[in-house]
């Protein structure tokens, strides 16, 4: 009887699965990578903190026991001041983990395995690379994050609506449950009808010309207890965000990493407090008032005079992107091939400064008026995404790859994405913020 072979599908979808193949997919399953996850490295946790602690040494100075005078130099290299020697500490950063769940109804699996393997493994395997892109790209979103998960704000609600910002719509996807907050990590998610279940809204789709958000319910209504949502809330996907709880762990993208030295860290940031020390905290320039030029050019030389780091990109939204090549020779635009997992070419532009020409690359995740530049084929100080077994792993450590849902005539498998994003040295690279185009 012809039909498929289910113990060798299994087989050939594990195997397609797991390894190189995996990371294949990750990067390169579709042409919507975008440049700085691209330019991440990949690597695989050392096993150092047993799963449950990823450990990133790193060094962040030279240390002072330096000088003309001999008696003076020894003496602070055999003291216990800071500097006395280089000055070593270690990031101890909580793996994250990004689930995903596959799910086939089992009228289409029932068609898939009656005509052959083949077709079994294309409509298997379809499903799973389509949610292994997806959370490809909830890597990507959080990469250039704060560790919040904060998707955008709103700007107005209507009967059907939030507006957000169109450098941030990209952010929205139609199925999407969001919910909202008016402030991140001490702040309650607007409630549902009976004012105690945490409130959440399907998003039914988006208007990328205006920043409408649609969704299925009215956010602004009071009934049976509800908390409206307003201007100036917070966005969230509600599947980050556990029910009833306000603390969270999501994965520390590029803002959380470069808050610069003004910050003041209420609690050890991954096992260091960086009050005051650029060389953890990273380097940031205002740019209010600058156009997009001007500002890439000073923050690039604030890098440079800090130790003479030369940049050898800039990262910044697509609209600054716009702003910056308006009234340029377009024939001036070049292809740049990323130094990180794979060797990815993205379009870019010449942006002169004290470092040299370094290349400006939009990216699709950035928002508006933040921008980020550094050694980023610099393996040894650029940020890397750490992951712990596997890149994207079946969740099958009971033995079963797939699960009947209860009550239901379908089938899910679930995977799931733990690590988080780690970065050796921040000192070495800048955030611009505060940029506006008129």
């Amino acid at each position: 009887m012809a039909g498929a072979d289910l113990t060798a599908v299994k087989a050939a979808l594990h195997e397609h699965f797991t390894g190189k193949t995996l990371v294949d997919i990750f990067f390169k399953g579709d042409k919507a990578i975008c440049p700085i996850m691209a330019s991440m490295e990949v690597a695989a946790d050392t096993g150092e903190g047993f799963g449950r602690k990823l450990i990133t040494p790193i060094v962040y100075g030279t240390g002072e026991s330096i000088g003309a005078d001999l008696t003076k130099v020894q003496a602070k290299a055999a003291g216990s001041s800071i500097g006395a020697s280089a000055l070593y500490t270690r990031w101890e950063q909580d793996p994250v983990t990004v689930s995903a769940t596959a799910q086939w109804a089992r009228d289409a699996m029932d068609a898939a395995i009656g005509k052959s393997s083949g077709e079994t493994f294309k409509v298997m395997s379809t499903e799973m690379e389509a949610k292994i892109l997806g959370t490809r790209n909830r890597w990507a979103f959080h990469a250039v994050g704060d560790g919040t998960g904060a998707l955008g704000t709103i700007l107005a609600v209507g009967a059907n609506y939030i507006q957000v910002g169109t450098d941030v719509i990209n952010r929205f996807r139609r199925g999407m449950d969001i919910s909202a907050v008016a402030t991140p990590g001490t702040g309650s998610c607007r409630v549902a009808a009976g004012g105690s279940a945490q409130e959440h809204l399907g998003v039914l789709g988006t208007d990328p010309n205006t920043g409408y958000v649609y969704v299925d319910a009215d956010p602004r209504s009071t009934g049976s207890s509800r908390s409206a949502w307003v201007a100036t809330d917070l966005v969230f996907n509600y599947m980050d965000r556990a029910a009833g709880s306000l603390t969270y762990v999501l994965p520390t993208g590029l803002k959380g990493w470069l808050p610069g030295p003004t910050v003041v860290d209420s609690s050890a940031f991954n096992g260091v407090t960086r009050d005051g020390i650029h060389e953890l905290a990273g380097l940031t320039y205002d740019c209010a008032g600058l156009d997009p030029e001007l500002a890439f050019q000073r923050a690039l030389g604030v890098l440079f005079t800090q130790g003479g780091i030369k940049a050898d990109a800039l990262y910044c939204s697509a609209y600054d992107y716009e702003a910056f090549v308006a009234g340029k020779d377009r024939s001036k635009i070049v292809q740049v091939v990323l130094g990180g997992k794979y060797q990815i070419g993205f379009d870019g532009m010449y942006v002169s400064s004290l470092a040299g020409n370094v290349p400006v690359i939009p990216d699709a995740f950035l928002p508006a008026g933040e921008f980020y530049a550094g050694p980023w084929n610099d393996t040894k100080v650029k940020p890397r995404l750490v992951y712990v077994g596997d890149l994207v792993q079946i969740d099958n450590k009971d033995g079963l790859d797939f699960r009947l849902v209860a009550g239901s005539a379908a089938y899910q498998m679930q995977l799931y994405s733990r690590g988080n994003i780690a970065f050796p040295a921040p000192g070495r690279f800048v955030r611009g913020y505060g940029l506006t185009i008129s």
